[in-house]
C-alpha cells in the first residue's frame, strides 16, 4: 500500500526536474553524502578495515536484480490488463451507443432526445469511472459535467459513487422505454 501512495505522489510531482529535486532533497543529500564518504574512504587508502568480499555483494546484486525483474514484469502485466480492460470498455461503449441509436425509434424529436440522453449519460459514466480509478472527485471533473445536464450534474454532488448513480439513471431511463 505504501508503494502505491508513493507512486501516486511521484506522478503528482512529475512536472519538472527542479520540482522533483525540491521534493526529494533530503534523500539526495543523504545518499550523496554516503557516496562521498565511500569515495573518500577508498581514495585515502583506509581500505584494510573496510574490505568487503566480492561474493556476498555479487549474490545480493543478483537476488535484487531478479526481484526487480519480477516486480517490473508484474507491473507491466497489471498495466497491460488495465489497457485491455479499458479497450474492452471502449468497444462495449460503442456497441451500447449503436444499440441505443438502432433500437430506440428516432422518428420523433422526443425519441431522438432519449437516444441523445442515453449516449450522453454513458459517456459521462465512462468519465466517472476514469475519475474513480484515478481517485479524483467526479463532481469536479469538467469532462463529466460537459456531458450531463445541470439537473443530473447536481444530483451527482450528493452521491458517493458517481458511476453507480449514472448507471442507475440509465437503468431507469431504459425501463421507461419498455
Amino acid at each position: 500500500m505504501l508503494t502505491c501512495r508513493r507512486a501516486r505522489v511521484f506522478v503528482e510531482y512529475h512536472r519538472s526536474v527542479v520540482t522533483l529535486l525540491a521534493w526529494q532533497w533530503r534523500a539526495i543529500v543523504v545518499y550523496g553524502g554516503m557516496a562521498l564518504l565511500m569515495v573518500v574512504v577508498h581514495r585515502v587508502g583506509a581500505q584494510q578495515w573496510f574490505a568487503v568480499p566480492a561474493l556476498p555483494l555479487t549474490v545480493m546484486g543478483a537476488a535484487i536484480g531478479i526481484f526487480v525483474s519480477f516486480r517490473t514484469n508484474s507491473c507491466y502485466d497489471r498495466w497491460w490488463e488495465g489497457r485491455r480492460l479499458w479497450g474492452q470498455l471502449v468497444n462495449t461503449s460503442r456497441h451500447f451507443a449503436s444499440q441505443a441509436l438502432g433500437y430506440v425509434d428516432g422518428s420523433s424529436a422526443a425519441a431522438q432526445a432519449i437516444q441523445h440522453d442515453l449516449v450522453r449519460r454513458h459517456i459521462a459514466y465512462v468519465h466517472a469511472l476514469r475519475c474513480a480509478l484515478r481517485e479524483q472527485p467526479a463532481a469536479l471533473d469538467p469532462e463529466l459535467a460537459r456531458h450531463l445536464d445541470p439537473a443530473e450534474r447536481a444530483a451527482l454532488d450528493d452521491e458517493p459513487n458517481a458511476g453507480h448513480a449514472l448507471l442507475h439513471q440509465q437503468v431507469l431511463a431504459i425501463a421507461e422505454l419498455g
